[in-house]
């Protein structure tokens, strides 16, 4: 049996944060029948799980080009940058407008979870006790 990866664990979180935005599950009051097209991710693995199950999230956190996946970086780098060094840019993740935010409970990113949360249904998958 091959060992649970920290990857393969948020890329199981984010499959499922996607099923449960579409299907109308999630942190949100807000029904949806419908999956999420505009997504940002707030932290940068959730962004690499996003890829790996075919999401083309609208807004990345910025880890550097050279911190990415060499088969995403070209859809990396298309995609707006909303953070970086710890810090979110508020007003750039509302200005695009996504349906779904998706995090990581990590603690810089649970520092933001409420705001977020009036910005767009958010999703935080597990981070600090993934095992």
């Amino acid at each position: 049996m091959r060992p649970t990866t920290r990857r393969a664990f948020l890329g199981t979180g984010a499959f499922a944060a996607l099923a449960l935005a579409g299907c109308g599950g999630g942190s949100s009051d807000t029904a949806s029948s419908e999956r999420p097209t505009r997504i940002v991710s707030v932290y940068p693995t959730t962004v690499d799980a996003l890829y790996d199950f075919g999401a083309d999230p609208i807004g990345v956190y910025d880890v550097g080009v050279e911190n990415v996946s060499p088969r995403y970086r070209g859809t990396w780098q298309k995609a707006a940058k909303i953070g970086e060094g710890g810090e979110l840019d508020l007003a750039k993740i509302a200005a695009l407008g996504p349906d779904l935010i998706v995090a990581a409970d990590y603690e810089w990113n649970t520092n933001y979870r409420a705001r977020l949360g009036k910005i767009a249904r958010t999703v935080v998958v597990p981070w600090s006790d993934w095992r």
